[in-house]
């Protein structure tokens, strides 16, 4: 049998998994996850390119599984740094340095 001090300990680590499980929840519930199509739009880029920067680790998100999803305020934050004119007149070949 379990002496009062096991049960104890078991019960904290149980509350505080518990806790931890709902505060994580509610931060990724606050946050909007975007997919490429939604990014892609929202920098006014064409899907391709969207892909191509994700592969090579050019722009933030994050792999779950084989799903790719991006942080909405990453983005902004992204498109702030790399300034608007980044992204104007830019087609999908010239994105790798290619012609």
């Amino acid at each position: 049998m379990k002496n009062d001090f096991e049960k104890c300990t078991s019960k904290i680590v149980l509350f505080y998994r518990t806790f931890v499980y709902f505060i994580f929840k509610e931060a990724l519930l606050m946050e909007t996850y975007l997919k490429a199509t939604d990014v892609a739009q929202l920098v006014k880029l064409s899907l391709v390119t969207i892909r191509r920067y994700t592969a090579a680790n050019k722009i933030p998100c994050y792999r779950i599984n084989r799903a790719v999803r991006y942080k909405k305020s990453e983005i902004q934050e992204w498109v702030e740094k790399n300034g608007a004119t980044t992204f104007e007149n830019q087609n999908d070949k010239n994105c790798e340095g290619k012609e």
